[in-house]
């Protein structure tokens, strides 16, 4: 499990920082270049060596310029396919609508829609036809577009295109050897390979630059303890593993940050899903939770809810999501049971209202995921992923009512049955709203809950609330 630690580099001379701004400078430069030869088909080694004439960096350096241009490439042909994939989507989505439409004057706007539609997948297909991908701005389109109006000058816009330096950790090295972190005493120092170098007979050597590192750290006022995570002792500890770990410097506001990425080990799984488990149901104000016993059998709920993480600020949003994984992961402790989470998929190819869509935008689902992930290995705990489909109409229908519960808590008490592989077979009550040639087929129980959610909007739009639902 990787993990990145954010520290600052302090107390740094005017020389070390124009150092480091010309070392920045070069990375990204080569970078850019690097990505360029991928497009056109160039060899690894062949671009290296470009590189290194070109740009006079070491080896490693033209290495991780190269790994940071082919992961660039890498993830701009999926983010192509993915929006294939979504445009195809939401052609079909209108297609639909255009067959079921019963008012006339509303087929001039569905057509306009879907050819807008259409043109977009011929543009993204295009490129995929002719085996390139779209052009990319290093820097940020945002920086591009205020220098194109002025906004900023030629020397502040390179200053954001130019503000990053990469090194890769190497196991064979103790550590990283372009960018070495060293203890002396109670500090922290940072040890940069610079491309300037001395020759001593055959042997060159290149100069280094030694900074101190300040690593985050909050000890209490009044106890002293640590608040959170103390993510210095863990670099410390780490350190004296010999294990690689990444570094990247990053100039921002006049300020150098150091992401320590370093591989975190995981304890050893003490709570598993043998006494019981917790399904966990994602929302965008909150997590509903669930436990079960092994049986498959309802034992208690909880609702970890918060307002303001559908309208809070990015920051507050991040404390906030922090707060309820480390509630949700202390009730799992507490219980002694193993936690089952949603394998949320999303894309961008539905038709989604404008508050339906900000909340989704707004609110980090991933970020959520992967903190309850994240912790629960930290802890030992269990994690066990399931596929959500239909668990909340399974919920409505089966378990809101007899259990008295919230209809996010009963979605979580089907994700907690599911976790143990249990399947979910339709009440007869539920049955019985089916259509005829529906219930005797012999379909798998998702595709009947799909008839079934089908027929229950039906009848609610026409005035009938079925007997087994809530509301």
């Amino acid at each position: 499990m990787k993990t990145t630690v954010n520290a600052v580099l302090i107390n740094l001379t005017p020389e070390q920082e124009k150092t480091i701004n010309h070392l920045q400078t070069l990375f990204s430069s080569a970078t850019r270049f690097a990505y360029q030869r991928l497009l056109q088909g160039n060899k690894k080694k062949d671009i290296q060596k470009l590189i290194q004439n070109q740009y006079g960096l070491n080896s490693r350096y033209a290495s991780d310029a190269i790994e940071q241009a082919r992961q660039l490439k890498q993830s701009q042909e999926k983010l192509l396919n993915l929006q294939i994939e979504n445009w195809q989507a939401k052609i079909k989505i209108v297609e639909q609508q255009i067959a079921k439409n019963n008012q006339p004057e509303k087929d001039t706007g569905l057509q306009a829609k879907l050819n807008k539609r259409k043109k977009k997948l011929a543009y993204w297909q295009t490129f995929k036809d002719q085996n390139t991908l779209p052009k990319i701005i290093f820097g940020g389109r945002k920086q591009f577009i205020k220098r194109c109006k002025g906004q900023m000058s030629q020397d502040e816009y390179r200053a954001s295109r130019d503000n990053r330096l990469l090194s890769r950790g190497d196991i064979t090295k103790k550590g990283n050897p372009n960018t070495r972190l060293v203890t002396e005493g109670e500090k922290v120092y940072l040890i940069v390979n610079t491309d300037q170098y001395e020759t001593r007979g055959k042997v060159k050597r290149y100069i280094q630059l030694k900074t101190e590192v300040y690593l985050p750290w909050k000890p209490s006022k009044k106890t002293g303890a640590i608040n959170g995570r103390n993510y210095r002792q863990m670099v410390l500890d780490y350190l004296t593993t010999g294990q690689p770990y990444q570094i990247e410097l990053i100039r921002k506001n006049g300020h150098y940050f150091c992401r320590i990425t370093l591989e975190e080990t995981e304890p050893f799984k003490a709570i598993t899903s043998a006494q019981g488990i917790i399904g966990i149901d994602t929302n965008p104000d909150g997590l509903a939770l669930t436990l079960i016993t092994s049986d498959g059998n309802f034992k208690k709920s909880w609702w970890l809810g918060n307002g303001e993480l559908t309208n809070s600020r990015t920051k507050r949003r991040r404390n906030l999501i922090g707060e309820t994984v480390k509630a949700a992961i202390k009730i799992a402790q507490n219980e002694n049971v193993a936690i089952v989470i949603e394998n949320l998929k999303f894309k961008d190819n539905r038709d989604l209202k404008p508050k339906v869509s900000r909340k989704t935008h707004q609110f980090t689902y991933t970020r959520l995921l992967q903190g309850i992930e994240r912790e629960a290995l930290r802890q030992g705990i269990e994690v066990i992923k399931v596929n959500p489909a239909y668990t909340s109409i399974i919920g409505r229908c089966k378990y809101q009512k007899q259990y008295g519960l919230s209809t996010h808590q009963s979605a979580a008490l089907v994700i907690g049955r599911r976790g143990y592989g249990y399947s979910e077979k339709l009440p007869k009550a539920v049955r019985d709203i089916l259509p005829r040639e529906i219930r005797g087929k012999n379909k798998h129980h998702w595709s009947q809950w799909h008839v079934a959610n089908k027929t229950i909007n039906k009848l609610r739009k026409a005035g009938v609330k079925p007997a087994f639902l809530v509301a």
